[in-house]
């Protein structure tokens, strides 16, 4: 007798909650327009992460340039150093 209580008081309680939903539609749009906020803050957060990565990647990039000029200016200094014994500027 006990499992046919337990299975039918589920049944009765997954019923009263349709009934009140069907009751207060208002509940299930709250609850959908909270998931859409959240999905929009996620959303726009995914976008700024991504365009702060490619800026970031950006600079990396341009720093790498820059210190591969120094070093062939520097390279070059040293040779004509050498050769000509005096200083590069």
């Amino acid at each position: 007798m006990a499992p046919a209580i337990l299975g039918f008081v589920p049944e009765m309680l997954s019923k009263k909650k349709k009934q009140v939903l069907k009751k207060l539609p208002c509940l299930k749009c709250w609850f959908l327009r909270k998931v859409e906020e959240q999905l929009d803050v996620a959303a726009k957060g995914t976008y700024v992460w991504n365009r702060d990565s490619d800026t970031l990647s950006q600079l990396v990039s341009r720093l790498n340039d820059e210190v591969e000029h120094k070093k062939e200016t520097i390279g070059i200094c040293l040779e004509r150093q050498r050769e000509d014994h005096r200083f590069c500027l």
